[in-house]
């Protein structure tokens, strides 16, 4: 399987490969036979089946619909979370949260969200699963 590359991801990948002495063919077959190595949501999986006791929180804005369209939505389908109603994955590796805050987001969440985030995402990590 070819993964899918932007033209400037592929512009990265080449130039990688190539210190290491190799090609984007070498890359897309690592990504295939160990996906761990190149996709950090396999290396979650991998590790929590590995018996690691693995716990992310991912909280998103709702005002940021390019982030959750682009990348939470997609997280969540791939971590078996409904990504419009958030929760706990599956196997007990991710939550997912989500809040409505138009004043800010990436770590400038107004008190009366990042204090519920805070505590939600401590309860979790203390839980055991």
């Amino acid at each position: 399987m070819r993964p899918f590359f932007t033209e400037k991801f592929r512009k990265i990948i080449a130039a990688a490969m190539e210190a290491m002495g190799g090609t984007t063919d070498d890359w897309v077959r690592m990504a295939n036979e160990t996906p761990w190595r190149t996709h950090p949501m396999s290396a979650i999986k991998r590790a929590a089946e590995q018996g690691n006791d693995v716990r992310i929180v991912c909280a998103q804005n709702l005002q940021d619909p390019p982030m959750y369209n682009k990348h939470f939505s997609k997280m969540c389908k791939f971590m078996s979370i409904n990504p419009s109603a958030g929760g706990v994955s599956t196997d007990g590796t991710m939550m997912g949260l989500l809040y409505d805050d138009w004043e800010g987001g990436h770590g400038f969440e107004s008190k009366n969200f990042s204090g519920p985030i805070w505590r939600r995402s401590l309860e979790y990590f203390d839980s055991g699963k």
